[in-house]
């Protein structure tokens, strides 16, 4: 055999126990979430709090509508270089259930959770002002629906504070996209 063709040789056998001996850094899950369960997909496109009635709820074949979960990483733009972190797995959002009069999620009953679109307003430190991001790819964010035997993350109601504001402001801030398109049709 000549001196390359045994260097290919021992590469082809080096090379897989070299692949299979990387240990993974950082924080990898274990499996994703959507690996087991039953789920449905929710399309969103703009910042909003988003309402889903109980009746909703078990027509999707939830048995147990009051453990709704909903998962997301919405997080816009993605970074264009390999190395920037990103989540691994979808993120648990928090959500508010409103059980009416009687305590009990039921017909009637509703839950409310916020989701973002895929546009973020940035603000560039630089000029010292907010600009609009629009994803370059969708205009669609995705969050996923499931139950579960355990109850979910819970937005809990807050203490109204016990004195009055201690500041007023004379001043705001509007933030307007004006690179919107729009179409006629």
């Amino acid at each position: 055999m000549s001196g390359s063709l045994k260097m290919i040789f021992l590469l082809i056998l080096f090379c897989p126990s070299v692949l299979k001996s990387r240990e993974i850094t950082g924080g990898y899950a274990e499996s994703s979430v959507l690996a087991s369960g039953k789920w449905f997909r929710m399309a969103v496109t703009t910042d909003a709090i988003y309402r889903i009635d109980y009746s909703t709820l078990r027509n999707l074949g939830f048995d147990n509508p009051i453990n709704t979960r909903i998962y997301g990483n919405n997080c816009g733009q993605l970074s264009y270089y390999n190395n920037d972190a990103g989540p691994d797995d979808l993120e648990e959002i928090a959500v508010y259930l409103n059980t009416g009069a009687d305590g009990v999620f039921n017909e009637g009953d509703y839950l409310l959770f916020y989701a973002q679109g895929t546009g973020r307003w940035k603000y560039d430190t630089e000029k010292e002002e907010y600009g609009y991001l629009r994803h370059n790819y969708s205009d669609t964010a995705y969050y996923f629906i499931t139950s579960s035997s355990q109850p979910g993350l819970k937005i809990e109601s807050a203490e109204m504070p016990s004195s009055g504001p201690g500041y007023f402001s004379d001043t705001s801030d509007a933030l307007w996209n004006t690179r919107r398109k729009t179409t006629t049709c």
